[in-house]
């Protein structure tokens, strides 16, 4: 007769969880690690930001008026995040080793795009009185993304309810980018797992 015995775990006290390595990983499965955090991100807040834009329709003439403006400001914060979530990818891409950006393809039009948007949000403050003075002339990130990108239009998107497409600053659209990351994903995931086959045959030539 076969015994069996139970193990019951409890955990007493606060926990603590951190992303932060204190050994130097292998820059390969770092560089792996950081664009799929970074990718999934992204597309975490394109998800959270269409919900955002749902919920702010349902709001529109809602009472008391506060609540509108609450799912309007929502919106507007889950626009921003996906701005800083898709610049850290990015910088994440920039930063990998070249085997690792050999197969990290990613839009360079759209990345850029979305860099330069990032930093103009960022800095809010400093560059909405440019942006209102029409003869006023923009400055750094702002200037470039006029230069290269002439129809953007920065804390704008368009949304069309007949398909559900979203457009970032008249330049990114969100349906497309969507795909390209979930092939990003697919194709690190396929790096990481042919890295992972090929180290016990490195070890055994050592």
């Amino acid at each position: 007769m076969t015994q069996t015995a139970k193990v019951t775990l409890q955990v007493v006290g606060p926990m603590k969880r951190s992303t932060f390595q204190e050994e130097h990983p292998d820059p390969v499965e770092e560089a792996i690690n950081d664009i799929l955090h970074w990718s999934w991100s992204t597309r975490l807040q394109m998800h959270r930001f269409g919900q955002s834009l749902r919920a702010e329709f349902k709001a529109w003439g809602a009472r008391p008026q506060v609540r509108a403006r609450r799912q309007f400001s929502s919106t507007s914060y889950d626009e921003h995040v996906l701005l800083v979530a898709a610049a850290n990818l990015d910088r994440a891409l920039r930063r990998a080793p070249k085997a690792v950006r050999l197969e990290a393809q990613l839009s360079e039009s759209w990345r850029r795009a979305l860099w330069l948007l990032r930093n103009i949000y960022e800095h809010w403050d400093q560059l909405r009185a440019s942006y209102r003075s029409k003869g006023r002339q923009l400055r750094g990130g702002a200037q470039k993304l006029r230069a290269e990108f002439p129809k953007a239009d920065p804390w704008s998107f368009t949304f069309d309810p007949t398909s559900g497409a979203i457009v970032m600053a008249d330049v990114v659209p969100l349906a497309p980018l969507w795909k390209e990351l979930r092939l990003l994903e697919a194709r690190m995931l396929r790096l990481e797992r042919r890295r992972k086959k090929e180290q016990p045959k490195m070890a055994v030539k050592r």
